[in-house]
Order: structure tokens, then C-alpha cells, then sequence
């Protein structure tokens, strides 16, 4: 049920085979992510920077891809990443954005390997550290580990 919930959110949110129309597409996409479906909580964390649908909110959108990058959805760690980066929605770290760019290259996102690339020297050695650290110890289906939080750390192993 939560896949054609967020076909049908796709073809609004696309203008595919209907009218284009954000705020249904984010209606179908926001039940979908409600039932878990990572695509539809990775394209409403979307929606929510770019006020597509929805009133622009940072906050949501780091809510929403948090939920899908916990899935393993790579497109979702990559752009948490970003907001980590950026401080969008959440506080700026370069080491959670570092350990998210892990994650997702670890799911063969091409543009998340080559962003660690360009990205490492801006982290000391023990950021560095750190940050392999986290996403070493992350699993699929766990909540996603907190910068400087080792008892999330603790209850990933």
C-alpha cells in the first residue's frame, strides 16, 4: 500500500500522466513516509527544503531524510550530509557530514565518494577518526549515530 501511495505522489509530484500538484504529491508522499516507505520520507525531506507542496521547513526535511538515510536509502544519507554541512535544519558538523558521505558511498552513491574526497582535508586526523568511527559502527534499521553521542554508539554494537 505505501509503494502506490508514492507512485501516485510521484505522478503529481512530476506531472506524469496528471496535472502537476506539489501539495497532493506531498499528501500521498507524506502517508507513504508515515508507513515507513523510505522513497516517499527521502522525496517529502525534499519538499520541505524546497517549499514545494509544504511550507519550507529544515527542520522537517532533516526529520524526514533521517528517516530514510536510517533505511539505508543512500540518496537520503547524501543529502543529510549536506545539511550537516550546511547547518540546515540542524546544527553545522563536518564530522556527522563526514560519516553520512561514508554511509552513502559505502551504497555506491558516486558523488558521495568523490565529495569525501574533497572534504577530508578539512577534518583534523581525529575527526577523520571519528567520523569512520560512526559509520563503521552504524546499521541499517538503527538509528543513526549521534556526533560525540557514544551511548548511541554503544547500543549500535
Amino acid at each position: 500500500m505505501p509503494e502506490a501511495k508514492y507512485y501516485l505522489a510521484l505522478m503529481y509530484d512530476q506531472g506524469k500522466g496528471v496535472s502537476k500538484n506539489y501539495s497532493k504529491a506531498a499528501k500521498l508522499y507524506h502517508q507513504a513516509a508515515n508507513l515507513g516507505y523510505a522513497e516517499a520520507q527521502y522525496n517529502l525531506s525534499i519538499m520541505f527544503r524546497t517549499g514545494d507542496g509544504v511550507q519550507k521547513n529544515y527542520n522537517e526535511s532533516v526529520k524526514w531524510a533521517r528517516l530514510a538515510a536510517e533505511q539505508g536509502h543512500s540518496e537520503a544519507l547524501y543529502y543529510l550530509s549536506g545539511l550537516y554541512e550546511l547547518g540546515l535544519g540542524v546544527t553545522a558538523n563536518p564530522v556527522m557530514a563526514q560519516t553520512l558521505k561514508i554511509l552513502a558511498a559505502e551504497k555506491s552513491h558516486s558523488l558521495a565518494k568523490k565529495s569525501i574526497n574533497h572534504s577530508t582535508h578539512l577534518l583534523t586526523d581525529d575527526q577523520l577518526a571519528e567520523a569512520r568511527t560512526m559509520a563503521a559502527r552504524w546499521h541499517k534499521g538503527k538509528p543513526l549515530p549521534l556526533y560525540k553521542d557514544f551511548t548511541t554508539l554503544r547500543k549500535l554494537n
